[in-house]
């Protein structure tokens, strides 16, 4: 008998460092994909702009890695008012190539939406929300 518990006792022991040591290394390995993902967006108002019905945001990448689409989850357009929700992707987001550390560019374009029955562009407030990962980066645009 005193033998059987002796194993008994150094298989448990076996078991439980093999856990802390996989518990520790998914610790260690999520901490670095999350900074690897982790982007940083400063939307200041003189980024917005609206011509002709069209509202442009432009970023300058202050990350330390190039900036593309992939970063982004579809992105989330409402009004103040909540009388108008959209979402889009490829069809707004404008990184046509990856955009440099220390680099501006184009990151977003899209068209305000239209009054059905007059056909004109619906002026209003919208907010826009760029969404990664990890965060979520809003700004506002006028129509």
């Amino acid at each position: 008998m005193k033998g059987i518990a002796t194993i008994i006792a150094i298989l448990i022991l076996l078991f439980v460092s093999v856990s802390a040591t996989g518990a520790a290394w998914l610790s260690v390995q999520s901490n670095i994909v999350n900074e690897m993902d982790d982007i940083n967006l400063d939307i200041g108002e003189d980024s917005v702009k609206t011509t002709e019905g069209t509202v442009y945001i432009e970023i300058e990448n202050t990350n330390e890695k190039p900036l593309t689409n992939e970063f982004f989850l579809p992105v989330e357009i409402r009004s103040m008012d909540n009388s108008y929700e959209s979402s889009c992707y490829s069809d707004c987001l404008s990184l046509k190539n990856p955009l440099q550390p220390g680099e501006s560019g184009l990151l977003f374009e899209w068209k305000c939406p239209t009054d059905a029955r007059t056909g004109s562009i619906s002026s209003g407030t919208y907010i826009i929300s760029f969404k990664t990962k990890h965060k979520t980066f809003e700004t506002v645009a006028h129509c």
